[in-house]
Parts: C-alpha cells; structure tokens; sequence
C-alpha cells in the first residue's frame, strides 16, 4: 500500500482491509509513522510517536472490530493510558504519566484501534489557538502560516494531512468543532453522556466537556461514536446507549426542519462573507428538500455568556490545587501569561457568583430544548466560526498580555461565538466542511440538536458529505503528494 492509496482511505475502510487479511496493524502503523516523519517537521503535530506499538500492535485492540489496527493518536489531554506520558501542552505538567487507563480509551480499543501516539494542545486545552510555549506552533496543512483552530490542534492537522485518517478530540467550548472548521474535517461533539469522562471527571469541574474525534469522513464519526458509546459507574451523566447503528443514518436521508442564524447571536455576529456561505448552505439544503427557516435560539445570551465566562474562569483554580499538591507555586514559569490571569482572576470569583452562573445555565438548557420544541425545529444551523482562519501572532493567544482576563474573554467570543452553547447544555452539535472563508480556506458549517440527537447531525451531515465531497480535496501539505522515496 502506498502513502496515496492508504491516505485515501477512511477509518472504516483500513478496517475492512486487516480484517480481510490484506494489510496487517503493523504495516498500517508503520506507514503512519513514516507519515509522521516526513510531515510533522511541516506540521508540528505529533509529540510523541510510540514505536512499541508501530512494532507491534497494541493487544488490547480488537482486531474484529469496525477499525481493527488502524492507527491513532490521542490529543495530549484527557483520553489516556496508564504510565504513557500526558503533559497536556502545559510545563507545570512536563513529564507527568498517567496514573490510569481512562475508560474511553478501552472502549476505542474495543473497536480496534491501535494507539500509535500523542498530539499537541495549547495550554491546558484552555484556547482555540494551535500553539503552546512548551510545543510550539501547530501549523494548518492547508497554510502553514495559519492556526488550525484549537484545541484539538495536532489531531486535526494529522488527520487534514492524510498522516491518520481519525484522531482523539475533546470539546469543552467548541475544541472539536473549531479546528474541523479551519481543516475541514468532520467535527462531532456528542450529547453530554454520550461518551465516557472516567475516572478524571466531575459534575464541579467538567459539565460542559466531552469526548470525542476528528476525521475526514462521516462514516468514520459515526462508528466511532457509536462503537465507544457508553458511561462508568459513578460518572454524573449517563446516556442510554443508541438503539441502533448511527450507519444506518447514511444510507437513510430525512428531511429536517432547521433554525438558520442569519443575525447576531447575541452581541456577536458573522462578517458578510461568512454568512453569504450560510446563505449558500441554506439554498443546498432547501434543494435537499429541508425546510429552513431564519430564527435566533430564543436565550438569554448576554446572561449566558457571563455565566459560561464565569465558569472557565473559575475552573482553573484545579490547577492551583495541583502545583499546591506537587509543592509548586503557580507563575508565568508554569502557566502561559493569559492561563495564569484566569487563576489569579479566579480568586475574585464569589460563592454566589459561582452558584448563580449554574442557575443560568440550566435556565439557558431549558430554553433553548423549548426553542426546538415549540417551534417544531429539529436542528439549528450557524456557521462553526465567526473569522477566517486567523494567522500566527494573532489576538487570541494564551500568550497575550495587553488586556485584562475579561477583555481577553469577549474578544474570544466574537471570533468564536456559535460553539460554546451546545457545551453548556449538553446537546450534540456538529461542524462539516464544505465552505470557504475570505482567504480560501476552510470553513465549517454548524448543526445543533435536541439532547440525544447525534443520529440526526449524522443524518444530516452525511447528506451533505454526499452534496459537497469534501474528501476530493486535500490540502497542500498531505501524504499523496509525498512518494515512499521521499
């Protein structure tokens, strides 16, 4: 198999092949690998590469399952496994190992795939700029002198380059849907429950944070999701596994009612040219045969924007109690400059402060479920983005010392308004190429739904993979346009 034949390929097919005997684990890692030597000194995406498991595949991966041997790299946050490292983009972590195997990494093992290494995150996952003081820039395939989006940052750049065709993501305000706008992949942030957090999460610390993937192909998001579904014991969020296949939805095109934001959401809006593509996207999906009307979800975004601000803030004093445990105190020397504003900041967060924003919260998920129901609509759409793909040295850095935490905060927002509010209230949400922003480059366009609806935002999405074929198109910096000579 050579790099364009294996770069053309999905998940799902990889799978299909070691199964059938054509190609084994080790020499689909193997290409990988190669992969990742000849394009990570573009990209720097990968952090670690484990060649244990180029050698050899792991055992734990089920070699009948839908991606049995197919290489994969965990974003370097969240998902683990026990004794690997895990320095989450952050020098206050350099060096750290996992104490565990989180339970979604055996569940993704469960469906074959061979864990072949780590990816880059900025700072504790805490911004959608794909750069950290301790990696470096990660840097788009589609221009090297542009972000790809964060804070899923290695992960979309790996699998835009054709380096694996799926990697781990997370998503706590947009991390998985951000960076498969700006590299046009698909971008999956499933319902709150969907996908287990155990044992590192809880109901204090991590509401609005999901697991999940990046990939080329809604095939892929779909047998992922749905072959590593399901909770621990003494998680806070339970979801009942789906009654069938989310492949089923591929095959089965539906005609949906949807929301289309075509004014400010909020205090924050889209420049002309973006929405001129949502305008695109709706008269696609009316030709489909979908009913698309112009509608704003019906909450209080002001109120939620403070309250999700509030929250993000407040939740780095973890980190604090972390240093205090490893007998460190927090500075510039540990945390990036904006990082460390969030804690300090944090110390000014009141009791009530902190009780209050949960109070909006919950008003914000019960309105926005009424917005669907009482207008009939079955999903909302937005663009995934509210800028073009932004340039290194850009504004939105963690890096940043110009401004105050708050003022850092809303200009975030208004580059990135429309993702955040699925976290907040637990609803999937999807990001599917397709578009382009002012420069040329990628731009995804956004799905809401109802709590539980990931078969409906795979539904939809495969009907419009099947319009607009992103797969055909590749960026400049991609494994076909790399020979095994090279």
């Amino acid at each position: 198999m050579d790099f364009t034949e294996y770069a053309g390929c999905d998940a799902v097919e990889l799978g299909g092949r070691v199964r059938k005997g054509r190609v084994t684990p080790e020499e689909l890692a193997q290409i990988a690998a190669d992969a990742v030597g000849l394009l990570n000194p573009q990209l720097n995406a990968v952090i670690e590469l484990w060649r244990d498991r180029v050698e050899r595949c792991d055992e734990a991966s089920n070699l009948d399952g839908p991606f049995a041997g197919v290489p994969f790299f965990l974003k370097d946050i969240a998902v683990a496994e026990e004794g690997r490292l895990q320095e989450m983009g952050c020098r206050l972590f350099r060096g750290h190992t996992s104490p565990y195997t989180t339970e979604l990494a055996n569940r993704l093992k469960k469906t074959g795939l061979n864990f072949l290494g780590r990816t880059t995150c900025p700072d504790n996952a805490y911004s959608f700029v794909s750069e950290s003081i301790m990696n470096g820039r990660t840097r788009n395939p589609w221009d090297l002198d542009r972000i790809c989006g964060g804070s899923s940052s290695g992960s979309a750049a790996i699998v835009a380059a054709g380096i694996v065709p799926m990697a781990s993501a997370s998503d706590g305000g947009g991390s998985i849907r951000i960076p498969a706008s700006m590299c046009g992949l698909v971008g999956l942030k499933p319902s709150r429950g969907r996908l287990s957090l155990a044992p590192f999460a809880t109901e204090q610390m991590y509401p609005e944070a999901v697991e999940g993937v990046l990939s080329r192909t809604v095939r892929d998001t779909a047998a992922a999701v749905y072959g590593a579904a399901g909770s621990d014991v003494g998680e806070f969020m339970h979801a009942q596994r789906p009654g069938s296949s989310y492949l089923d939805e591929l095959s089965e095109p539906r005609r949906f009612r949807i929301a289309v934001t075509l004014d400010a959401w909020g205090p924050y809006d889209s420049p002309p040219h973006i929405k001129a593509q949502v305008e695109e996207t709706v008269a696609l999906l009316e030709a489909m045969g979908h009913e698309v009307v112009p509608r704003v979800p019906s909450v209080d975004f002001d109120a939620f924007y403070d309250a999700f601000s509030l929250h993000w803030v407040g939740g780095t004093l973890a980190l604090e109690a972390t240093a205090s445990e490893m007998g460190l105190e927090l500075s510039t020397d540990l945390l990036e400059p904006m990082l460390y504003e969030h804690v300090v900041r944090a110390h000014s967060v009141r009791l009530t402060e902190w009780l209050h924003k949960d109070h909006v919260m919950m008003e914000v998920t019960r309105d926005l479920d009424a917005f669907f129901v009482d207008n009939g609509f079955d999903l909302a759409l937005t663009p995934t983005v509210a800028i073009d793909t932004p340039s290194f040295d850009n504004p939105y850095g963690l890096e940043a010392t110009d401004v105050s935490v708050d003022r850092w905060i809303e200009r975030c927002w208004s580059a990135v308004p429309y993702t955040s509010l699925a976290n907040a209230t637990g609803v999937p949400a999807i990001s599917v190429p397709g578009s382009l922003d002012g420069n040329g480059l990628p731009l995804g366009m956004h799905f809401l739904g109802r709590w539980g609806s990931e078969n409906d935002l795979i539904n939809i999405a495969a009907q419009m993979e099947m319009a607009r074929p992103w797969a055909n198109s590749v960026p400049p910096v991609h494994l076909s346009s790399v020979s095994i000579g090279d």
